[in-house]
């Protein structure tokens, strides 16, 4: 299970890539491959045989991955290294898409100037400074069932797991606040200018701002869904290991799928516009404003701009704000990066340690080490295997299963668990039960024989 899980996302990341660097290729108002073409030549024949050469080696490189991939998925027993390995193999992923880009942007520019089309000047601003956005967007009313879902998937979470279920409540809490703040993002800022009318403008963003505020309303609804069936999974009405995973498999497909569809939405919608007038502004596309693949233009008041290539947006980090917000994101993505690679690495090569003392017992092990009162112990068994069930705050990974889980027939249960290492022992608290794994077999039963001689 496991391993089917890495390989879809793996598949999905792959499908992202691909599917970004192809959506990029289709051209934004007056961009096409990064470079700045008048807006009447993006049907050329020569434009479009550039980009459909692009996109053809941008399906070549997705193939090669998808056979690197494998070998990384045929080491899943050993996670630890099998996490570090997806990371190389998807930023080696993104750095070939990225050479590939590069190089047709390069023969963009060598075709624009061969046409005499005209270039873009790079210390003109694009903004248009007397647009207002705050008034843009869908209704906040169609955040609010998501949110108000969220919030009670979170109560629920608690009431059911309590302390077990808090990484549930809090994620469920912390993305409604992403979606919110996706919301209050897109509506703040310097507007690009697009052309030299404002009504035109007006329109461009107007059709952005709805796409995007409206693609923060269905963030919202889905984080949600993904919540209640985390707590649904957790209070025992879903059972089954698939019911961990599944709702933040799917919520990854459909946010991933949701913000390409919008992009393109509105990228089709400005092309639209545009298309009706001939007072377009060419988007600035000078290499001195970029380095090291970062937009560094002090010129440009705006904080989030267009990315040159591919889809989305980027940081401004000639900008103050642009800089604290390009650091932040990428300390973020590092410290969460390394906590995880950390963590995999601790769990899966920690020892578990069970103590009996004379008024508990106590079992050290990472995230999860926890002591029990001897007073409540009502059975001691050992067992060949783990019932079926699901994680409701654990980790199962290779053949280490750790933390909270529900067990068909059992109810809450704490695992210590090295499936290498059966028998387990079975401790039996009332409202939970323990299932530890010693270094061997022999001290196994020995744990069991002592602690059955403890019992009241």
């Amino acid at each position: 299970m496991a391993n089917l899980i890495f390989g879809i996302i793996m598949l999905l990341m792959l499908v992202l890539i691909t599917a970004v660097s192809l959506s990029g290729a289709a051209g934004s108002a007056g961009n096409v491959l990064g470079v700045a073409v008048p807006l009447s030549e993006h049907g050329s024949p020569e434009v479009q045989a550039e980009v459909r050469a692009f996109r053809r080696q941008v399906l070549r490189i997705a193939g090669l991955f998808l056979l690197l991939g494998v070998p990384v998925l045929l080491i899943g027993r050993w996670v630890w290294l099998q996490f570090p390995l997806l990371l190389i193999w998807d930023l080696a992923h993104l750095g070939a898409v990225w050479r590939c880009q590069e190089h047709y942007a390069e023969r963009m520019r060598a075709l624009r100037k061969e046409k005499g089309w005209p270039v873009p000047d790079p210390n003109r601003f694009t903004v248009d400074t007397g647009l207002n956005r705050k008034r843009m967007g869908v209704s906040p009313l169609w955040m609010l069932p998501g949110t108000i879902l969220a919030l009670a998937a979170a109560i629920g979470s608690l009431a059911a797991g309590g302390a077990s279920m808090l990484p549930t409540a809090l994620a469920a809490v912390l993305l409604q606040g992403v979606c919110w703040l996706i919301r209050f993002a897109c509506r703040k800022g310097r507007a690009t200018a697009y052309s030299e009318d404002p009504d035109v403008n007006r329109a461009c963003h107007s059709a952005a701002i709805r796409g995007w505020t409206g693609y923060a309303a269905l963030f919202s609804l889905l984080s949600a869904l993904m919540a209640l069936f985390l707590w649904l999974n957790g209070a025992g009405w879903l059972s089954g290991e698939i019911w961990s995973v599944l709702p933040f498999l799917l919520m990854l497909a459909g946010v991933l799928g949701g913000s390409l569809f919008t992009i393109q939405r509105i990228r089709k919608s400005q092309r639209r516009i545009l298309g009706q007038t001939e007072e377009t502004i060419p988007v600035e596309d000078d290499l001195s404003s970029y380095k090291w693949g970062f937009y560094n233009n002090p010129r440009d008041p705006r904080v989030v701009v267009p990315k040159r290539l591919g889809t989305g947006f980027t940081f401004n980090v000639g900008q103050p704000a642009g800089k604290w917000l390009m650091g932040g994101t990428l300390g973020f993505a590092v410290l969460m990066l390394a906590g995880i690679f950390g963590s995999l690495i601790w769990m899966g090569t920690a020892d578990y340690t069970i103590t009996i003392g004379t008024d508990s017992v106590s079992v050290s092990a990472p995230f999860y080490g926890q002591e029990f009162p001897l007073s409540e112990l009502e059975g001691v068994s050992l067992a060949e295997s783990i019932p079926d069930g699901s994680r409701t705050n654990g980790a199962a990974f290779g053949s280490t299963l750790l933390g909270h889980f529900r067990l068909d027939g059992v109810g809450n249960a704490v695992l210590y668990v090295d499936t290498r290492r059966m028998p387990c022992l079975v401790l039996d608290f009332g409202d939970v039960t323990v299932y530890y794994t010693a270094e061997t077999a022999e001290e196994t039963t020995r744990l069991a024989e002592e602690l059955t001689a403890l019992l009241p």
